[in-house]
């Protein structure tokens, strides 16, 4: 089945403010995921590492976390490439779109990480509940966005 070539993004060349929006947009996609990835990295090691290597197990859990992404990214591109061949992603039309569903998968997961434990103690408070429950919706997102992106044309 052949997607509708009107769904097909526009070869046509953009105007300049739009490019550089774009690039702008996906500049700070990607320091929020920086920064995410950095929280998550020190909430790891805090777990991991006695206080005199803290900052090398923030650094391993930092490459870590930013190696599985990559993997991962690069893993569902391999599996679009091998059932669509080189035809492109009608959802993703920009760069920073993919970025919004990384960053969305990563929030969702640390928040679970952060705060499902206290949950499932059952000595969480309010805040916590509503955490975790906005957790599990971002995680949930980024998630169906990346099976939409090997499933859809």
């Amino acid at each position: 089945m052949q997607p509708d070539p009107k769904d097909r993004p526009s070869t046509a060349v953009r105007p300049r403010h739009e490019v550089v929006r774009d690039r702008l947009r996906s500049l700070r996609l990607l320091l929020g995921l920086v920064l995410l990835l950095g929280l998550a990295a020190m909430i790891g090691a805090s777990k991991t590492a006695s206080p005199a290597v803290i900052r090398t197990h923030i650094a391993l859990w930092f490459v870590a976390q930013a190696g599985v992404i990559v993997g991962g990214v690069y893993l569902l591109r391999l599996v679009r490439r091998l059932r669509f061949g080189a035809l492109p992603s009608t959802r993703l039309r920009r760069t920073s779109d993919g970025l919004v569903h990384v960053a969305a998968t990563v929030g969702g997961t640390l928040a679970l990480v952060a705060f499902a434990p206290r949950v499932l103690a059952g000595v969480a408070t309010g805040i916590d509940r509503v955490v975790v429950v906005i957790g599990l919706v971002l995680f949930i997102a980024g998630m169906r966005a990346a099976v939409l992106y090997i499933a859809r044309a």
